[in-house]
């Protein structure tokens, strides 16, 4: 059946249904795309910040204070913007994973993955 852009935000009401083996799956694999960008989140947050704007050339701490670097509002936009991406595509995933369940899925299944999916 595959999904349609127009129904993202049209949110659905789904009867019950036993969950398949494949709706099972791809519930586990959504479980570990948000386990993973929850650790590249921390990862990010972790790398010394005079690292992400000194850039890779430069690791010391003392190398990066004897030069001065000034860390302008464009490098924190950079930063800024990294971060904001795991998001992005941490929902690009998870939308990817409900399309292909619901496409591979029938009945009430397949309309709760198409619900998921307009929530995303």
């Amino acid at each position: 059946m595959g999904l349609n852009m127009s129904g993202k935000g049209n949110f659905c009401a789904v009867g019950s249904f036993e969950p398949s083996y494949r709706t099972k799956l791809a519930i586990k694999e959504m479980n570990h795309v948000v386990d993973m960008s929850g650790y590249l989140a921390t990862l990010i947050s972790m790398v010394p910040i005079f690292q992400v704007f000194a850039g890779h050339s430069t690791y010391a701490s003392a190398d990066f204070l004897n030069k001065g670097y000034q860390v302008s509002s464009q490098d924190w936009n950079l930063f800024s913007d990294a971060l904001k991406s795991i998001g992005l595509v941490k929902r690009e995933k998870l939308a990817q994973i409900a399309n292909l369940a619901e496409t591979y899925t029938t009945g009430e299944e397949s309309k709760f993955w198409r619900c998921v999916y307009n929530a995303l």
